[in-house]
């Protein structure tokens, strides 16, 4: 009926992505060997005070940091 190592959500007929959503405010405490009971906790804030959004982003490598000074060669005005 369904094919395998697919997964539909029969009520409302649909198939599910093969990868969940990325959690950046929670993270996985504790799940059940048949997946049933899932537990969540907070996870804590960062050290450096950003959002947890955009600190997960900089973990996975999709930001970079800024670099010190802003533009480059700045030129000096004289007058």
């Amino acid at each position: 009926m369904f094919p395998a190592g697919q997964a539909v959500d029969r009520v409302r007929g649909q198939t599910l992505p093969a990868e969940g959503p990325e959690l950046d405010t929670l993270e996985e405490a504790f799940t059940s060997e048949s997946w049933i009971v899932r537990i969540y906790k907070v996870r804590p804030e960062d050290n450096l005070g950003r959002q947890h959004a955009s600190a997960r982003q900089f973990e996975r490598g999709l930001k970079k940091r800024r670099r010190a000074g802003g533009r480059k060669g700045r030129r000096l005005r004289v007058d």
